[in-house]
């Protein structure tokens, strides 16, 4: 999952055809990989994520996080989130974006609309590191009061999650491309619990 990188860091999109490029004192570019060619100068973004083809990027430095498109080299939309939050990934098809606000024992997430900023869900209280399964179609959150919860985030209203249990022995988990719960960490244990 792409994370920032202090100095730098290259982080290809879900397709592997296209690169953001971090270089430290630098602003963000974004490179066709067959060609070997820039595409684009983020000006005034330090760190970029790219969207499952690499057509758009979030980019953001210490301020908000922008939608850029790559192709027109232009910001499409400033997330309505506070300058604290980080993104995590584009989700659901690219229509939304899952950024974190990380606090010293727990963070809060938010989920925003890619076309128009707006934030469409947050989720308070996430105490482990929060999960996508592979198509980025359902997150999983382990929240502080040991409530495990699983969010379909192609769901047209995100007011609930789709699935949810209690377990204060979990310190990771896992859902797969349904969104049922397939793997799970056990606290201060190397123990890997499969769930089908």
């Amino acid at each position: 999952r792409p994370r920032h990188r202090p100095g730098g860091g290259v982080r290809p999109g879900g397709d592997g055809r296209r690169l953001a490029i971090e270089m430290e004192g630098r602003d963000a570019t974004i490179w066709d990989v067959a060609g070997a060619r820039r595409l684009a100068t983020l000006d005034g973004a330090r760190h970029a994520v790219l969207d499952v083809d690499g057509h758009r990027a979030l980019a953001w430095t210490d301020g908000a996080v922008q939608v850029w498109s790559v192709d027109d080299h232009r910001v499409l939309a400033t997330l309505a989130t506070a300058s604290t939050y980080r993104p995590i990934a584009f989700v659901a098809g690219g229509r939304r974006v899952v950024l974190q606000d990380a606090g010293e024992t727990t963070r809060a997430l938010a989920i925003c609309d890619v076309d128009t900023g707006a934030i469409v869900a947050t989720i308070p209280d996430v105490s482990a590191e929060p999960t996508l399964d592979p198509r980025a179609a359902f997150l999983t959150v382990i929240l502080a009061s040991h409530r495990v919860e699983t969010w379909d985030l192609r769901a047209e209203r995100l007011d609930a999650p789709a699935a949810v249990f209690a377990s204060d022995q979990l310190q990771q988990a896992q859902s797969d491309l349904s969104g049922e719960l397939i793997a799970a960490i056990e606290k201060g244990t190397l123990s890997l619990a499969v769930l089908r």
